[in-house]
């Protein structure tokens, strides 16, 4: 029974030391609490940008295909303004939580932001255009 309950100690001690590894920031040790709320406010940040950047997108589809109506699109033109703020200030964040730029690269591919600055740059070329 001693010997049970040794083993499983050693395995919790194990496993709160990989852990303790893994959540390191800046070669100090973290603990796994911190990792939690770091990877939290990440994915927080991530998928609000992701679903702003798909809203938008569809909206500027929407507003096109409908023939730029002034009424569409100085709102929508208004909402660009703040949304390339939030994914400015969303990079700054990542930034601070840890993420090194070749990850917030990646993560402005999957959420294909370059598409969207492509469709972005054509709805604007329309809307300037008489």
């Amino acid at each position: 029974m001693l010997k049970l309950l040794a083993a499983l100690l050693g395995v919790g001690i194990l496993i709160y030391a990989v852990v303790t590894f893994l959540a390191r920031t800046d070669g100090v040790p973290g603990d796994p609490l911190t990792a939690s709320v770091s990877l939290d406010l990440k994915l927080k940040t991530q998928s609000a940008v992701a679903v702003s950047v798909a809203g938008t997108s569809n909206r500027i589809r929407q507003v096109m295909a409908a023939g730029n109506d002034p009424a569409q699109t100085k709102p929508l033109l208004e909402d660009l303004t703040r949304l390339h703020q939030e994914v400015d200030d969303a990079c700054e964040q990542l930034t601070k939580l840890g993420d090194s730029p070749e990850a917030i690269d990646h993560w402005l591919g999957k959420i294909h932001w370059t598409e969207f600055l492509a469709l972005e740059q054509e709805f604007t070329k329309a809307v300037k255009q008489p």
